[in-house]
């Protein structure tokens, strides 16, 4: 039921954000909102680059493109890029969850602590509930502990 919801949610969004979609990129708009939701994220990375170069202010695609590019072992720095322009538009609250991932890789805790807990207060309890939040803000918190700690030997 929830997987229908943010699918149903995915393909509305843009509708809602004045990125009208044409109808011949509905298809794709479909197949790669589809395979986001089924976290096969590189597979839909092509389909939302594609996306993003046709309607590059899009907050949604912008979401999703960077999602994927981060899972697909792409340079963090374009991930980063993509989702910071979503969250700052509005995108779907997942974008922050997102986010913290980016700047976590990127050794960058303070930035991902905050993200993750930006993530717990913009969406839906249902949805932080599929994510592992607090678990990343504890490594964060630790990372940021080990990182301070270190010293060249």
């Amino acid at each position: 039921m929830l997987r229908k919801a943010l699918i149903f949610i995915g393909l509305t969004i843009p509708l809602f954000l004045g990125a009208q979609v044409s109808e011949e990129h509905e298809n794709l708009l479909k197949e790669a909102n589809s395979l986001f939701e089924e976290t096969s994220y590189v597979t839909a990375q092509p389909l939302f680059s594609q996306l993003v170069s046709l309607y590059p202010k899009n907050a949604d695609f912008n979401f999703k493109f960077g999602a994927c590019a981060l899972y697909n072992g792409d340079k963090k720095s374009t991930s980063i890029k993509h989702l910071t322009y979503a969250t700052k538009k509005g995108a779907d609250p997942r974008s922050f969850y997102h986010l913290g991932r980016a700047f976590h890789l990127n050794y960058e805790f303070k930035a991902a602590k905050e993200s993750y807990q930006d993530f717990q207060r913009k969406a839906d309890s249902e949805v932080v509930a599929n994510f592992d939040a607090e678990r990343q803000i504890a490594m964060c918190e630790l990372g940021a502990t080990l990182l301070s700690s270190k010293t060249d030997q």
